[in-house]
């Protein structure tokens, strides 16, 4: 089987004059933890970027409070440390007052980032803005700012407004609701034609919530106007004051790429339960899955012994504790107890368990999806009434939301996989599955494309075999260790997936134990890479899997 796909993408060369500049870089490193300024309008939050742009504040009552509740604690790409925040209440912000940027030309582009972290999220706010009211003359929307981030009151969601030179208002929506407590790396990005919006949320990457064109006069609209941290303006009067932790706050005047967002190569730092918090009772419990995603941590455990309930966890304010039975009817059986849960990017939860009810209909795998985010009540359906054997399963969301879960189908030990993208679930049968350790992964890449992992088995011989529907058909792309015509007997194998995931540059990452003697967890790494060759107006472009290698080796 060729280890080599080539995709050919025509694409228009586009050149831009001029590199992205750093007009502001606020970082509030500038103060004690607990402290709040006393130098109310001396320019005393520091602009990084050397160019002077420094914010003040108004007075006692508007200046915020300097904390160590931070999203971060380095920048990967300057070794700089992160000690500090700022943490707005109402009545607080921060505003630049006689310095270059107020009348800085971005026509040609801009790209603004900012970290926040909201406690309320029932109200109108805006965590970075330029003042200014440049519509007041038009019958519609004559209200907005020239720039605002905001968070929105009626449904939860961030929103990018911005008005062009031509005046013409822009408005870029979140597809995420945002929830309390958690750090969100925001990024809006415009080259003069098209505006986009991300989020990156806890552990995640940076995704796309939308794009804006139609652009015309210049990206931003020009007036010598004060940009503000904390608040924004609504009607030409100051307004949408945050309850938040704001950090991290950068203004370039031209678009950056996704790959040098401030937040790009950042993870934020775990927090980390112990069992007396999540377990309030006396029950065993085993087989653990847990998903920390979209700011809500959230774990699934089952209780031991035979046709014990899936219980789900989540965390709250008062601490962590049983949420939710699933139901005696939605029960693992003893001997196949899998199941696994995954957070959409519409933060809904979705959760696959497999053999409720026990003997005989254990091989059945059931699905469900959250009502609405945060309900914590689930609609089901089955995806497998028979004829599998779900002794793992794998479990992923692509970027739609469609659901792919991988296992064993019984009579043949072929691996198979089910996927709703169709609408219906519809199924596909690979090789032979390794009858004794029915191991499958899977992972979706950056292009939506499907990638699975599993335990293949022939004539006695182990080894690990890659699949993908790339290019629109599954097709096996590699054999990560042996292949099954090795004339002996094979003992490589995974015993246990701890986690199968594709970074945005297209690099897989994959954890595993090996063979069931090893006490190790590898870490195995492997990338599709691209191979330009320029012909003129068009890119060939080659994507060749490079052989995924152990990469480390971990608690020997």
């Amino acid at each position: 089987m060729p280890d080599k796909l080539l995709l050919f993408l025509f694409l228009l060369i586009s050149c831009s004059a001029n590199a992205a500049e750093t007009v502001a870089y606020w970082r509030f490193e500038e103060g004690t933890n607990g402290w709040v300024n006393n130098h109310y309008q001396t320019g005393w939050y520091y602009d990084s970027s050397g160019n002077g742009n420094h914010l003040q504040t108004y007075n006692a009552g508007s200046s915020p409070l300097y904390t160590n509740e931070i999203p971060f604690s380095l920048v990967p790409s300057t070794g700089t440390a992160n000690e500090l925040a700022l943490k707005f209440t109402p009545n607080n912000d921060l505003y630049s007052s006689g310095v270059n940027i107020n009348s800085h030309d971005f026509s040609t582009g801009w790209t603004i980032e900012a970290m926040v972290k909201f406690n309320d999220t029932n109200s109108y706010q805006t965590f970075v803005g330029k003042d200014g009211h440049p519509r007041d003359s038009m019958a519609e929307n004559p209200w907005f700012s020239i720039f605002a981030l905001k968070h929105l009151r009626h449904n939860g969601k961030l929103e990018l407004e911005f008005v062009d030179g031509n005046k013409n208002l822009h408005l870029i929506r979140s597809s995420i609701i945002i929830s309390p407590g958690v750090w969100y790396f925001v990024a809006a990005v415009c080259d003069g034609n098209t505006a986009e919006f991300y989020i990156k949320r806890p552990g995640e990457s940076y995704e796309l919530q939308g794009r804006e064109t139609g652009i015309s006069g210049g990206a931003l609209f020009n007036e010598n106007k004060a940009w503000t941290v904390g608040r924004g303006q609504w009607n030409g009067y100051n307004a949408d004051w945050v309850t938040a932790y704001i950090d991290e706050v950068k203004i370039s005047d031209g678009a950056i790429s996704l790959t040098n967002f401030l937040g790009y190569d950042i993870q934020c730092d775990s927090q980390i339960w112990s069992t007396e918090q999540i377990i309030t009772n006396n029950l065993a419990h085993a087989r653990v899955d847990a998903e920390f995603s979209s700011g809500r941590a959230n774990i699934m455990t089952r209780a031991e012994g035979e046709n014990q309930p899936v219980y789900f966890f989540r965390q709250n304010s008062a601490g962590d504790f049983i949420l939710h039975n699933i139901g005696n009817s939605y029960n693992p059986n003893n001997g196949d107890k899998s199941f696994a849960m995954k957070v959409g990017n519409d933060d809904k939860l979705r959760i696959v368990i497999a053999g409720p009810g026990g003997s005989p209909e254990k091989d059945h795998v059931l699905f469900g999806e959250e009502t609405f985010p945060g309900s914590s009540v689930f609609s089901w359906e089955e995806v497998v009434s028979s004829n599998h054997w779900p002794n793992q399963i794998g479990f992923c969301l692509d970027h739609n939301n469609k659901a792919y879960i991988v296992l064993k189908h019984q009579p043949t030990s072929q691996c198979a996989v089910f996927d709703n993208t169709s609408g219906n679930w519809q199924v596909n049968y690979f090789s032979t599955i390794d009858p004794n350790y029915p191991r499958a992964t899977v992972a979706i890449d950056a292009a939506n494309n499907a990638w699975i992992i599993f335990n293949g088995r022939h004539n006695f011989t182990n080894y690990v075999e890659m699949w993908s529907n790339i290019g629109g058909t599954w097709t096996l792309i590699d054999y990560l260790t042996n292949s099954p015509d090795v004339n002996h007997a094979g003992s490589y194998f995974i015993q246990s997936v701890a986690g199968f995931e594709f970074k945005p540059d297209g690099t897989a990452v994959l954890a595993m134990k090996p063979d069931w003697w090893s006490s190790d967890l590898e870490i195995w790494r492997g990338k599709m890479i691209p191979e330009p060759i320029l012909s003129i107006f068009i890119f060939f472009i080659s994507f060749k899997l490079l052989k995924m290698q152990p990469e480390s080796t971990l608690f020997v």
